[in-house]
C-alpha cells in the first residue's frame, strides 16, 4: 500500500489526486518523525529546516551541549556559500513568538473564504471578523509572520511547551510546521501544516 501511495503513476488514476497528495504528506511526516539520529539525539526541526540560499536541507549537530543546524550542501559538498550555524534555541524561540499570530491570520483568511463562498451570512462574518481583527491587532503589535492550524490547540500546547520533553516538543513542531526557511541574516519564515 505504501508503494502505491508513493508512486506518482497512480496519482489521479488508481487514487484520486487529493487523497494521493494527503497520503504523500502524511508518509513524509511519519518518516521525519520516526527518523532518529545515530546517537539518539532528538533534533526538534530535523526535516523541516531549509537553507534559503540553496534550498537544501539543514542538518543538526551538537556542540558543547547546544544544538545547531547547518546547510547540508555547504557542509558535505561545498555547493552552497551559506556557512552559518543556526542555534536550535533561536529557531525555537522565534517560532514560539510567532506561531499563534500566524494561526490567527490564517483563521481570518478562512473566515473570508467562507463568507465569499456563501457558507456563512454577513452578520456572522462581521461578528467573527471583528473578534479576530481585535485579536490580531493585539498580537501584531509585536511582529507578524505566514499560514494554517487549530488555534486553540496551538495556544494550549504553547502554554505547556516548557514542560514538554524533547520528543514531545519535536512532535508538537512536526504536527504544526511544514517547513522553516533559514535566511543568512539570521531570520526565518515558516509554513504551517494544513491540518
Amino acid at each position: 500500500l505504501k508503494r502505491l501511495l508513493a508512486n506518482p503513476l497512480y496519482r489521479g488514476r488508481v487514487v484520486d489526486e487529493a487523497t494521493f497528495d494527503l497520503a504523500k504528506e502524511l508518509l513524509s511526516v511519519r518518516s521525519q518523525r520516526n527518523s532518529g539520529s545515530p546517537r539518539g539525539r532528538i533534533y526538534l526541526f530535523k526535516g523541516m529546516l531549509h537553507c534559503d540560499v540553496c534550498g537544501g536541507m539543514m542538518s543538526g549537530i551538537v556542540c558543547k551541549d547546544f544544538y545547531y543546524y547547518r546547510c547540508n550542501k555547504h557542509t558535505f559538498t561545498g555547493n552552497c556559500p551559506n556557512s552559518k550555524y543556526i542555534r536550535e534555541s533561536h529557531v525555537e524561540q522565534w517560532l514560539l513568538e510567532r506561531v499563534v499570530s500566524e494561526c490567527d491570520a490564517y483563521k481570518m483568511s478562512k473566515l473570508k473564504d467562507l463568507y465569499l463562498s456563501d457558507l456563512i451570512d454577513r452578520d456572522e462574518y462581521e461578528r467573527d471578523y471583528t473578534e479576530l481583527r481585535q485579536t490580531l491587532e493585539k498580537v501584531q503589535e509585536a511582529e507578524p509572520p505566514a499560514k494554517p492550524i487549530d488555534v486553540e490547540y496551538v495556544r494550549s500546547a504553547i502554554a505547556m511547551y516548557d514542560d514538554l520533553e524533547r520528543p514531545e516538543k519535536k512532535e508538537f513542531w512536526m504536527r504544526i510546521v511544514k517547513e522553516i526557511i533559514a535566511y543568512p541574516d539570521g531570520t526565518f519564515s515558516f509554513v504551517l501544516r494544513n491540518i
